[in-house]
């Protein structure tokens, strides 16, 4: 019988230490830093390759838009010196709304050249034009939050939304207007900055920004890199959106660090047309990819096998398969598939990761096929996720942060040099979870024979495809449109295996039903949140279990409404 071990009072966790029983499990050594900082990585690269590419973008025109590490880095000058023109100061945070393409990374560089912070933000509008009423709460909360005055977003965006900036002291401008001012000398920025703020959900009316320095990001990409093998032999082709730290860091970060290219194209072309994805990574001659687990399973449900077989993916090695629940027999029907073009056997590599580690944490080896466990929960296959990236030491311990013995089911910790500084203005969420330099990720999992797992989360989110969502958000949204407090209305996800990713769940309380309004409260969703509704319910009051506080417990509520035990609204 193992001797119980205190998490906490090991700090980092010396060699010398018998770590053998325990569910600890230790990533390589990170590599030297070639570059202090990214930002460093692209201006070296702009003397030494200027011509080099960097970024391509596909859209309905027949030739890719490129983007040079040259023309990169002369984009970012640009934007720096007007955002310098417009008093921006190190440290200052920069909104950046661009949507896809090369102004997101003109404006991402060009808000770090001019040492600012830089906030990502994927706004559902863009696409859709909304009402401005509409999307103000949204961006205001988020603007407060983060306290910028800067909103670099798309020219025709940028006009629109200047009154309505202007109105809380934040200046709308687009990349073409920052340009307009004369080059000025770049502060220098040390690798401890921050360098992001990445909110960990969609629009939010209670916003929670990861704060992200700039060695933190390049710890990750470099962790990254060496565990996936990677050298400017390689190639990128994603559709995931650039504001997602899945394509952010995982994608564009990486190929600049790592010496090669990676195309982009945008997200509702994949979601239309899946073929679309595969065909650009067979012209191309693409290397590397990844996709959230529903991608897979859309993949193999809509591409016919002769659209497959026609298709050659010889030189595809590795997608990674992450930011959500993984569908391991989706991954197996996906590798089956595309057999006949090429695509080699554990091609699909199962991996770990989360905002407040900058991105990774572990991966699957590549070449060998997806294994599941073999006691798997009662809602499908659940994936081993490999062995922590080079950085990384993962923990399973229990919930007053004892270690728990090799197997054995618990929450899992995260120590590495990519962990966040905290939660931007919000001293008892970061406390809450940064515990003597341990991240509390909110999950639950197992190891066995250096794997790693994911059996659960003991954190209220909802996963959809890929973006992650808090259901307060949800809840508010509902209540505000049936003008009901919030206490009476909860949201939870259930898995859809068919779909390979997550339902939305949201029920009433009230008396008598009235689904009348489910519409409103759908199209609601969808402008605010970005987000639909599968199974919208009306229950009886009193069917949403609290605490004796009052405090809503989602997960018990969860649990009733699936065993059908909740009366319905009549």
């Amino acid at each position: 019988m193992c001797d119980t071990q205190p998490l906490a009072a090991r700090g980092d966790l010396p060699d010398t230490l018998d770590l053998s029983p325990w569910s600890v499990l230790r990533g390589a050594p990170l590599p030297a830093r070639p570059y202090p900082t990214v930002l460093d990585a692209l201006r070296q690269r702009a003397t030494s390759a200027a011509d080099a590419l960097l970024v391509g973008f596909l859209g309905d025109q027949e030739t890719p838009l490129t983007l040079s590490c040259g023309a990169a880095w002369t984009a970012a000058q640009s934007v720096a010196s007007g955002l310098m023109a417009r008093g921006l100061r190190p440290g200052d945070a920069v909104l950046i709304m661009t949507g896809e393409g090369r102004d997101f990374v003109a404006a991402l560089f060009g808000v770090w050249a001019a040492g600012g912070v830089a906030v990502p933000y994927p706004p559902p509008f863009l696409a859709r034009g909304e009402d401005m009423g509409q999307i103000m709460p949204l961006l205001g909360a988020l603007l407060a939050d983060c306290g910028a005055r800067w909103a670099i977003s798309d020219a025709a965006l940028a006009e629109s939304l200047v009154p309505h900036l202007a109105a809380i002291g934040v200046e709308a401008c687009s990349v073409a207007a920052l340009g307009a001012a004369p080059l000025a000398p770049l502060p220098a920025v040390a690798p401890d900055a921050v360098a992001l703020l990445q909110y960990t959900s969609g629009p939010s009316l209670a916003p929670r920004g990861v704060v992200l320095r700039h060695d933190a990001l390049m710890a990750n990409v470099l962790g990254i890199g060496q565990a996936l093998d990677l050298g400017p032999e390689d190639l990128g082709v994603t559709w995931l959106p650039l504001f997602q730290d899945m394509a952010l860091v995982g994608v564009l970060l990486v190929s600049l660090v790592w010496g090669f290219p990676s195309y982009f194209m945008r997200p509702e072309a994949f979601l239309l047309r899946p073929l679309r994805w595969l065909k650009a990574i067979a012209e191309l001659g693409a290397t590397l990819s990844a996709a959230p687990s529903f991608a897979y399973r859309l993949c193999a449900r809509r591409i016919k096998p002769a659209q497959a077989a026609a298709l050659d993916l010889s030189r595809w090695r590795v997608t990674l398969n992450g930011a959500e629940a993984i569908d391991v027999a989706a991954a197996r029907d996906f590798e089956a598939l595309f057999a006949g073009a090429g695509l080699r056997p554990g091609t699909v590599v199962a991996a770990y990761g989360l905002a407040e580690n900058a991105l990774a944490v572990s991966a699957g080896p590549i070449g060998e096929p997806l294994a599941a466990l073999e006691h798997a929960p009662d809602q499908g296959l659940t994936a081993w996720l490999g062995a922590p990236i080079p950085g990384q030491c993962v923990a399973i311990t229990a919930a007053d942060g004892t270690l728990l013995p090799r197997g054995q089911e618990g929450e899992i910790r995260l120590r590495s040099a990519s962990l966040m500084a905290g939660y931007h203005g919000k001293r008892a969420d970061t406390a809450a979870v940064l515990v003597d330099g341990w991240l509390r990720t909110g999950d639950l999992g197992v190891m066995d024979e250096g794997r790693l797992a994911i059996t659960g989360r003991c954190k209220d989110l909802i996963i959809k495809r890929g973006r992650n969502y808090y259901p307060e958000d949800v809840e508010h949204t509902v209540a505000q449109v049936l003008d009901l407090p919030p206490a009476a209305v909860v949201a939870f996800a259930i898995p859809n295996p068919e779909a390979g990713t997550e339902d939305l769940v949201v029920l009433v309380e009230a008396v008598t039903a009235v689904p009348e309004a489910n519409k409103a409260i759908d199209t609601a969703l969808l402008a605010l949140l970005g987000i639909r509704v599968e199974h919208l319910r009306w229950v009886l009051p009193g069917s949403i279990v609290c605490d004796p506080s009052g405090r809503t417990l989602r997960g018990a509520t969860r649990t009733a409404w699936l065993a059908e035990q909740l009366p319905p609204a009549q």
